[in-house]
């Protein structure tokens, strides 16, 4: 059935148009508003280690945050991680075929010791192993939340109930 104008209505239908003039500010406001508070229950410490299996990928991906407004959300993951410059192999693994040469000592008697320093991590995902996995579902998740704040917004423009 298709909707028809007619003359009677185009009070209630420039009215409506006036509210749609300032619905950028209005969404702005509402990203403002609800963006944050949903990003932040999206991509928190426990969302993210849920992923992890081993206490390795625990210990190396603690830490995780997000910041977000309006214009863009950004996660961080790992920003003080316990293992320092470990985290990329852990998150990304290794080979295992890293060998670190260095001087062992027994009493007054040196000698060169070869190990292979890398065996005990996970093998090579370049996919990502936890924090790359959920920020996946992440940002989907968030940028439903942006597409909704935004129509929610628009819809309510149209009605006339904006703030």
């Amino acid at each position: 059935m298709p909707s028809k104008l007619r003359l009677r209505d185009w009070d209630a239908f420039y009215q409506r148009a006036a509210h749609m003039e300032d619905v950028g500010t209005e969404v702005k406001k509402a990203l403002d508003a609800h963006v944050p508070r949903i990003a932040s229950a999206v991509w928190s410490d426990s969302a993210v280690l849920k992923y992890a299996t081993t206490p390795q990928d625990r210990m190396a991906l603690s830490g995780s945050r997000v910041r977000a407004s309006a214009r863009s959300t950004t996660f961080t993951g790992a920003t003080r991680s316990r293992l320092g410059d470990l985290w990329p192999v852990v998150e990304f693994g290794s080979t295992g075929q890293k060998v670190t040469t260095y001087t062992g000592r027994r009493g007054a008697k040196r000698f060169p010791v070869r190990r292979h320093t890398q065996r005990q991590l996970p093998g090579r995902d370049r996919r990502g192993r936890v924090l790359f996995r959920y920020g996946k579902e992440a940002v989907r998740r968030v940028l439903s939340a942006y597409a909704q704040t935004i129509a929610r917004t628009i819809h309510e423009a149209l009605d006339g109930r904006t703030s």
